[in-house]
């Protein structure tokens, strides 16, 4: 085997190593309660796992020559994500010192010199040189108990850990699924097919509320695949008995392309035609897609499209139709592409201006002779 294999080799064991002690059930966490005016092992890294040597000297640095009593708060199972989900505040516990992961640390306190174990979990007195082991099923618990025993004696050591870790990925907390607001809205009519991922939005004029359109009751649609479309669509407004009627004109106005002009509104007594805020076009058979809000309003009234795609079809040749390729709405040369241009035209910049002053640095292209006649430069050279 060849050098580099063996330090290869030698590498990915020392790797597996350590990702097996990072996960190995005897590290669990350490919480030390009420610690203050005591240094708890300063030297600890407390990012890495606490063996079993360093925890003695952080126990050691803790108790002392002292012997004051120890209550050790122990669970069959405790892992660090158990631990952030108790809050905790300064009514429950002055101080807290905090090691993510120990080795074996019921070890460490149930072995510790010059002090008697005991599991009595309602002592009736705390007594010096004792360590008292207590199992808890519950850490919400903790606080009440800590109490309790301070009561008994004021100077007792808390600490709180477990046996083992096994926390399995499925138990970690999920993160919350943004629920979608509205229903989507599907409106496939002769050889038009209209989407909008959350719906229709409707503003009424003297109106600060926007209501949502729903599915459409009827829906019609007239005219040529070569000229001009028309989109009918009738709704009655989510939470009012407001019906509202909704024209979507698409012309072509120049060779090649579908224009969506405007967008015909009746409702709550007013009629109007509504533009868009800017102009809407998509070449033949592509479909117009926007991710962005697609607005056509006059004065008081609009209509919001959120996530519009919409294709005008040549034929149809199932009653089923699907969009084609996307003519998005997003130009190719967006802002973050000129922000990255123009960064880069300017560092660009001051790097041909740093090389130009490099290349003009002049170099001595005469020496004086020790033994001659000294060199005179004249001020213009």
């Amino acid at each position: 085997m060849s050098g580099s294999r063996l330090i290869y080799a030698f590498g990915l064991a020392i790797l597996l190593s350590q990702i097996s002690v990072i996960l190995s059930g005897g590290s669990v966490p350490v919480v030390f309660i009420g610690s203050e005016n005591q240094k708890l092992g300063d030297h600890v890294s407390a990012l890495g796992v606490l063996q079993k040597e360093e925890f003695d000297s952080v126990v050691e640095a803790k108790v002392g020559v002292s012997r004051k009593p120890i209550v050790v708060f122990s669970r069959d199972n405790l892992c660090v994500e158990e631990l952030r989900q108790q809050k905790y505040g300064k009514d429950d516990f002055n101080t807290i010192y905090y090691f993510p992961a120990v080795d074996s640390p019921l070890s460490t306190l149930s072995n510790l010199k010059s002090y008697n174990v005991s599991t009595d979990d309602k002592p009736e007195s705390i007594d010096d040189g004792q360590v008292y082991i207590v199992t808890v099923a519950n850490l919400s618990t903790i606080p009440e108990l800590y109490k309790s025993f301070k009561a008994l004696n004021s100077e007792v050591h808390v600490v709180v850990t477990g046996e083992s870790c096994s926390y399995s990925r499925s138990e970690r907390s999920k993160r919350a699924v943004t629920v979608r607001a509205e229903p989507e809205l599907i409106v496939q009519v002769d050889k038009i097919l209209l989407y909008s991922s959350q719906g229709i939005y409707v503003k009424f004029p003297e109106s600060e509320t926007s209501y949502f359109l729903g599915t459409p009751k009827n829906t019609s649609a007239e005219g040529n695949a070569t000229h001009s479309y028309r989109l009918d669509m009738a709704f009655t407004a989510n939470g009012t008995n407001i019906d509202v009627n909704l024209q979507l004109q698409f012309s072509v106005l120049s060779a090649g392309y579908w224009y969506l002009e405007s967008v015909g509104f009746e409702g709550n007594s007013t009629t109007v035609r509504l533009t868009p805020a800017k102009p809407i076009y998509f070449p033949f058979e592509f479909s117009y897609h926007c991710s962005l809000n697609n607005i056509f309003s006059s004065n008081t009234t609009s209509v919001n499209f959120t996530d519009l795609q919409v294709q005008i079809f040549s034929s149809t040749n199932n009653d089923t139709l699907k969009f084609s390729d996307g003519y998005d709405c997003v130009g190719f040369t967006t802002i973050p592409i000129w922000s990255g241009i123009f960064v880069t035209a300017i560092m660009a910049l001051i790097m041909i201006w740093g090389l130009l002053m490099i290349l003009d640095i002049r170099t001595m292209d005469r020496f004086d002779d020790p033994k001659g006649k000294t060199i005179t430069i004249a001020t213009s050279e």
